[in-house]
């Protein structure tokens, strides 16, 4: 599965709320500095779909704020 994430850094709270089909809006409390809010995100996006961290890779948006993530769920 391949989702779009708008990403929130320097947020009060690590959250996500899916805005529609493939498409999430996550909220991190780390900087967008140094990939901290991207290894964050990929953290929060694994806990959120119950897979492990390594099904979920960065595909494309790694200095943007809009990010794409493939997740596999297969088991």
């Amino acid at each position: 599965m391949q989702i779009t994430v708008h990403a929130k850094p320097n947020s009060r709270e690590r959250r996500v709320k899916k805005m529609d089909d493939n498409i999430y809006k996550v909220w991190t409390k780390e900087p967008a500095k140094d990939n901290k809010a991207n290894f964050d995100i990929l953290n929060i996006i694994a806990e959120h779909f119950h897979v492990p961290v390594s099904s979920v890779k960065l595909l494309g948006g790694r200095t943007s704020k809009k990010k794409v993530f493939k997740i596999n769920n297969e088991k």
